[in-house]
Parts: C-alpha cells; sequence; structure tokens
C-alpha cells in the first residue's frame, strides 16, 4: 500500500476542511508531511508524516514534539502519568523506551484524517507540558511557603461564602484510579486544586484532574498561585484538564462557585 499525497490530501479534507498542508516527501519509505495549524511552545506549527506500514498507515511526529524526553526512570514515569489522560483520549501512543520520544498512531486510510489531527493535537499538548517540566525542574527558586499553607488560605476564603469544604475526598476518574481532591465542595461536586506552580504539584494536579475530567461530571478548578507572577504555560497546560483560575482575582472566581450551590 503506497500513500498517495492527493488522496491524503482528499482524507484530509474530509475531516480537516482546508487547515491543513499535505506535501509530498521523497524518503524511500514514501513518507508525505501534513503542515497542521497547531503550534508549538516556540510558534512553529506541528507537522505530522504518514507512511504506509504492515498494510496499514502510521502516522507520527518522529519525535519532534519531545526531541530529548526525560533522562531518568522516575522522570519518564512521572511524565507518563501526566500525559495519560491526553494519549488516552486521542488514542496515540508514546514511547520513551526507545529513546525516540516518538508519537504515534496506525489507522485505515479513511482514518487518516482523524488521526493526523489527534497525533498533531498531541504533539502540541506534551511539548508544552515538557516545556513546563523542563523549567520547573531546573529552577532552583525556594518556595516561599508550603502547598499546605497556601491549600489553608484557599480553604479559608471559601469559608468566607458559608461553603463546606472537604479535604482529600476521594473520587474515582475515568481510569478507575481513585484520587484524593485536595479541596471538594460537595454542594455542587467541584473539585480545586490549588496550584503553586512548582513540578510536583502540577504534574499531580495534571495528573488527577485529566483523569476525573470525563469521570462524572465534576467541576473542575486549578488555582494558580500568581502572587509572584502567573506562569502562562502552565496555565495552558492546566487549561486542558480544568477551569484556571488566579488567586489575585478571587473576586471573580469565588462569586462564581459559590453561586452555583442551588443550581
Amino acid at each position: 500500500m503506497t500513500p498517495d499525497e492527493q488522496t491524503i490530501q482528499e482524507n484530509l479534507l474530509d475531516f480537516l476542511a482546508d487547515e491543513v498542508e499535505v506535501v509530498a516527501s521523497h524518503e524511500a519509505d514514501g513518507r508525505i508531511g501534513c503542515l497542521t495549524p497547531f503550534e508549538y511552545p516556540n510558534g512553529d506549527n506541528v507537522v505530522v508524516w504518514v507512511r504506509p506500514d504492515r498494510g496499514q498507515f502510521l502516522v507520527t511526529d518522529y519525535g519532534e514534539a519531545l526531541p530529548e524526553p526525560p533522562e531518568t526512570k522516575a522522570e519518564r514515569a512521572a511524565f507518563r502519568e501526566a500525559a495519560k489522560s491526553t494519549l488516552d483520549a486521542l488514542g496515540v501512543s508514546f514511547d520513551f523506551e526507545r529513546g525516540e520520544g516518538r508519537l504515534s498512531a496506525r489507522c485505515d486510510q479513511e482514518q487518516v484524517g482523524e488521526y493526523v489531527w489527534a497525533v498533531a493535537s498531541a504533539a502540541a499538548q506534551l511539548a508544552l507540558y515538557a516545556t513546563v517540566f523542563t523549567r520547573q525542574r531546573k529552577s532552583e527558586r525556594p518556595e516561599r511557603e508550603e502547598p499546605a499553607e497556601f491549600t489553608q488560605a484557599v480553604t479559608r476564603v471559601f469559608e468566607t461564602k458559608n461553603l463546606k469544604v472537604e479535604h482529600g475526598h476521594r473520587l474515582k476518574g475515568s481510569s478507575g484510579h481513585v484520587h484524593k481532591a485536595t479541596i471538594f465542595i460537595p454542594t455542587t461536586e467541584t473539585v480545586v486544586e490549588p496550584v503553586r506552580g512548582h513540578w510536583n504539584q502540577v504534574t499531580a494536579a495534571y495528573a488527577k484532574l485529566g483523569d476525573l475530567k470525563n469521570a462524572n461530571g465534576y467541576r473542575l478548578y486549578s488555582l494558580l498561585d500568581d502572587r509572584e507572577g502567573a506562569d502562562e504555560d502552565v496555565a495552558g497546560l492546566l487549561a486542558q484538564v480544568s477551569n484556571v483560575v488566579e488567586w489575585s482575582r478571587r473576586g471573580e472566581w469565588l462569586d462564581a462557585i459559590a453561586s452555583a450551590r442551588g443550581a
């Protein structure tokens, strides 16, 4: 089976309208490149490649989303856990173990458009996640207060609205894993994860909220501590799995959460 540029273009256009440009490559494996509207954190557009593979088609980024995968086994495990909900939802595979960091999916010809879009979306999201990971891992800035203290401050603000707050409430995610919500408001089934922007919290919040996103209609919030400045990359990452609000704008999100009690 040989991919044909015109056929691939037609399949893509059926799914994507005119948002993807398809260009033929002269590589020996007959791959075809698809320039998509998704962007990496540096502003470059995501390119996804399609080539024949064992009677089907392989759709892959050839490792462009994560050219330097996390180095240690522990870091790879943390990255996989945080990215799992995104990859599972899109039906895309990712392999650290061969050192390639390659996103891929296999499909039939009529599914090429769908999977080009899925792989491109996953590439953009994982690249953003890797940017946050790298910056947080390299940062040596000491934390100004313990995460528990920020959680306590958030709790006190909710209590000013006479909202009942539970800590460590157990909720089952779509994977079947049981998570402990840092802050849970039972009257509206609202989960609030206070995030100070440091790597461990970002990882935990992303993985937890991603698994809860499609579980039971929970209202999910990531609450960012922006007292030392907002982090747009962290906000962009967590926006994929929750509503993102900032501590300094609590007059807005506090009223919105409190007013939903009688809904």
